[in-house]
């Protein structure tokens, strides 16, 4: 099947393992967003960041958003792409299908306190008010997930969620 669709959603809503079983699913390229940036990064910078959290603290949010603005604007994909939780949804081509990979607020929060005590915290989470900042990051990201996706998937159960997002994709796309 010939798709054309970007997941996004915040971090650890599942974009990159969804996207992958349903790229394999249905015999079509897989693309992780993060990936690509991490890979541009270390080609650019002539350096060896083993992550993207790595990648974002060393050069900065700004400087990390028009890197992803980079790779978005150098590749045209053709197949499934796992958007960046942060990754500027203008620059995505406008034949593309956006689903919105929705977890709930609490569901997210508990996952990041987790990473939080784990030491292994989203660089952009700010430490002295951990709550506040998802709490802000929330508020500014949800409404345009919303606002810029065609469908939207509840992600509760993962393999749930590669069927109903395979269900998307027929009715899309036919056989």
């Amino acid at each position: 099947m010939c798709v054309n669709v970007s997941l996004v959603g915040f971090q650890s809503s599942g974009k990159s393992w969804i996207g992958a079983t349903l790229a394999q699913r249905l015999a079509t390229p897989f693309y992780d967003l993060d990936t690509l940036v991490l890979e541009r990064g270390n080609s650019l910078f002539g350096s060896a960041y083993g992550s993207v959290r790595e990648l974002f603290i060393s050069i900065g949010e700004k400087s990390f958003r028009n890197l992803e603005r980079l790779v978005l604007s150098e590749h045209k994909f053709y197949g499934i792409l796992a958007c960046g939780g942060g990754s500027p949804l203008d620059l995505l081509d406008s034949e593309t299908i956006v689903v919105y990979l929705f977890r709930s607020f609490s569901t997210i929060w508990n996952d990041l306190e987790q990473k939080i005590s784990d030491g292994a915290s989203p660089a952009w989470i700010d430490l002295s008010s951990p709550f506040a900042s998802f709490q802000q990051i929330w508020e500014e990201r949800h409404p345009v997930f919303v606002e810029r996706s065609r469908y939207t998937v509840l992600v509760k159960e993962m393999h749930r969620a590669v069927q109903d997002l395979h269900s998307i994709m027929v009715q899309a796309y036919g056989k």
